[in-house]
This record gives structure tokens, C-alpha cells and sequence, in this order.
């Protein structure tokens, strides 16, 4: 995890038989010169995410004034198991 620019790495030992360590967490921060939200219907499924994808995508360069990308865990090779992600992201919708 990244928090503040201190990069935290723990050991992981999968479980016997537990599921493989497939999932990275993506957040995506933008920020315009508005004040008014992007977005107001939530992201529940892949068809919500693809219209929002677009809708971000279609911000002219004018008016974007940041973004930033972040995901977790960072490092390459790494991925989170389905239990780490329950965990860190107990709110997280998963679609």
C-alpha cells in the first residue's frame, strides 16, 4: 500500500488451497474546472464503468486541470487475493 508516499509491503503466505492472488485496485482522480461532480450515478457495473471511461474521456484538455492514477498493490508482479482485498477494501464494489 502507498500512503502518503510511504510505500508499505507485507509478506503474503497464501493459504493451502486458498484462490490464487488475482485482483489490483485501480482509483482514478480527476479534477476540472468545475465545481460540480463528473459523475453522479454510481459504478455497479461494467457497463456504468464504460459509460464513465467515456464520459472522463471526453474532457477537452481545457478544461482538465489533473488527474492521477493510482493502483495497488504497486509494484508489477504483485497482485492482492480476494481475502487482502476484502480486507483493505471492505467498501469496495466489485464489478
Amino acid at each position: 500500500m502507498n500512503i502518503g508516499g510511504d510505500i508499505r509491503r507485507q509478506a503474503y503466505v497464501p493459504k493451502e488451497n486458498a484462490d490464487p492472488a488475482a485482483y489490483v485496485v485501480v482509483t482514478l482522480i480527476v479534477g476540472t474546472a468545475d465545481d460540480r461532480p463528473l459523475l453522479s450515478d454510481p459504478i455497479y457495473s461494467t457497463e456504468d464503468l464504460r459509460t464513465a471511461l467515456q464520459r472522463l474521456g471526453s474532457i477537452s484538455p481545457n478544461y482538465l486541470l489533473v488527474y492521477e492514477l493510482l493502483w495497488s498493490p504497486q509494484d508489477a508482479t504483485d497482485s492482492l487475493s480476494r481475502d487482502q482485498l476484502l480486507t483493505a477494501y471492505p467498501n469496495l464494489t466489485q464489478i
